[in-house]
């Protein structure tokens, strides 16, 4: 790992590091201008293969577009609302793009590359390495010729060979040792979202469990985990949700009741505003989709 790791981050490393692959796949497209506005519970690194130019617009900073041209590799942070809009070279000619779609936790689901300032685009010879680690990914999984272990092996390998690469290319945060130390004033309260995603819960229960006042709460929880609680919480239905709908048959009702939800409307309206397509949509067309912890 980075050399510039305290000792006690690394200590938080031993035996509580915790990734999650959301997807890779190769992404087809014709230039289709501007996307829906999407926010996502992992980070995306992607590749544009071919001609074209995609550029990205963030909520937070709209006078600021990423622009992406052939060859760039891009990192897309979880949690950060955002803009696509895809333009082809040539109006009837396809952009070819590889992605991978990935969260690596420490204790809880502290995002453990908030301790790192990561550039949107990689420099050249970084870039490189993390190309063929995620063409590496995508091909594992089309291989049809392996067994269930030596793919959930090659997936752990590649996974973490992803963000040594990451990080490796990517400046640590000064502020690291103090992150770490808010996150631990957070941990009773991240630990019972964790667990109680489902039911009703209250900032000032939270705050009480940390004994922080609501407002002291509030600030810490954003500025760390990068989203408020009740985004946070509504992040962990969403995502148990999408599980669901991906391994399981069960109507989208009984799916928005597990995670927390009496109201599959407001559910599906939720769904849709952070995915971009509604629930039903996500099942029918995320057959390539799936979610592996390691």
């Amino acid at each position: 790992m980075n050399k510039f790791l305290t000792e006690e981050i690394v200590d938080y490393l031993d035996g509580t590091l915790r990734s999650q692959l959301f997807f890779a796949r190769d992404i087809r497209v014709h230039g289709q201008g501007a996307e829906p506005w999407k926010q996502c519970s992992y980070h995306a690194v992607s590749v544009l293969k071919n001609g074209g130019v995609i550029n990205t617009r963030f909520e937070n900073d709209l006078s600021k577009n990423l622009m992406r041209s052939k060859g760039d590799v891009c990192f897309l942070p979880a949690y950060r609302k955002r803009q696509v809009e895809i333009s082809a070279s040539d109006g009837n000619r396809e952009i070819e793009i590889t992605a991978v779609g990935v969260m690596f936790h420490l204790c809880g689901n502290l995002d453990l590359l908030s301790f790192w300032n990561i550039p949107f685009i990689f420099d050249p010879e970084a870039g490189r390495a993390i190309d063929q680690t995620i063409d590496r990914l995508v091909a594992l999984e089309k291989d049809k010729g392996i067994t269930s272990l030596e793919l959930l092996v090659g997936r752990k390998e590649l996974v973490f060979n992803l963000l040594k690469l990451i990080t490796n290319a990517s400046e640590f945060r000064s502020d690291a040792s103090a992150r770490l130390f808010s996150y631990k004033q957070l941990e009773p309260a991240v630990h019972k979202m964790d667990r109680d995603f489902r039911n009703e819960i209250t900032v000032a229960e939270l705050a009480k469990r940390c004994a922080l006042s609501r407002s002291q709460f509030h600030y810490n929880f954003k500025r760390i985990i990068g989203v408020s609680p009740l985004e946070y919480q509504q992040q962990l239905r969403l995502t148990e949700a999408k599980r669901l709908l991906l391994q399981s048959d069960e109507s989208i009702a009984v799916i928005s009741e597990k995670v927390g939800w009496q109201d599959q409307f407001y559910f599906s309206r939720l769904f849709k505003k952070t995915n971009a397509c509604s629930p039903t949509e996500f099942r029918k067309r995320n057959n390539w989709g799936f979610m592996f912890e390691y």
